[in-house]
């Protein structure tokens, strides 16, 4: 059974998924759904997904960028996440607490205009490793951020190393670099780190 006309978007499903809705728009979703079988299993289908981010990212398999919203999610879900907001041009120190699962990087980019026709990607740099360029990143323009997950295990095992990122738009015109953000991560000498 597929969804008809006027079932709801996958969008509008992890909106009413996350919290998200107004209550009106959300009791809607919420009686449509008792009616609508193919519409109950993408919710089912949605929620397992949810569940199995927030798995990959206690097992450290999910490093890369999301939306404040999805953070909010894990941490609802009992995820311990520690943020760290950096504004374009910053580096903040960083340590990972004994009790954090997840670090996220809250990149600053509400100076960043919407160019018509333009996508942002995102280059991503710890220490040595090799840089990971992520493209079509999602801004969030609600909350004006991009947030960058790390799996606090994986963070946890690296000496004093600086985390970098570049904000690179992409158009027609080609490529510019439009912010730059970092991380001077410290391992956890006790309560004194940098939190």
């Amino acid at each position: 059974m597929s969804p008809g006309p006027r079932c709801p978007s996958w969008d509008d499903l992890a909106d009413w998924w996350a919290g998200d809705l107004a209550p009106a728009d959300r009791d809607a979703i919420e009686e449509h759904l008792l009616a609508c079988e193919a519409c109950a299993g993408r919710a089912g289908r949605l929620a397992d997904l949810a569940g199995g981010v927030a798995a990959l990212a206690r097992a450290g398999a999910v490093p890369g960028p999301t939306t404040a919203a999805v953070l909010d999610r894990l941490e609802r879900d009992g995820l311990r996440v520690h943020r760290y907001p950096i504004a374009a041009g910053q580096v903040v120190p960083c340590a990972v607490w004994p009790d954090d699962e997840v670090m996220a990087a809250v990149l600053d980019v509400r100076a960043l205009g919407g160019a018509e026709g333009a996508r942002f990607d995102v280059l991503a740099r710890a220490g040595d490793d090799p840089p990971i360029r992520v493209e079509d990143v999602p801004l969030d323009r609600t909350t004006g951020t991009l947030v960058w997950l790390s799996v606090a295990a994986l963070e946890r095992r690296r000496s004093a190393t600086r985390v970098s990122f570049r904000l690179i738009r992409v158009s027609a015109e080609g490529e510019a670099v439009v912010g730059e953000y970092g991380l001077a991560h410290e391992p956890w000498t006790g309560p004194s780190s940098p939190r």
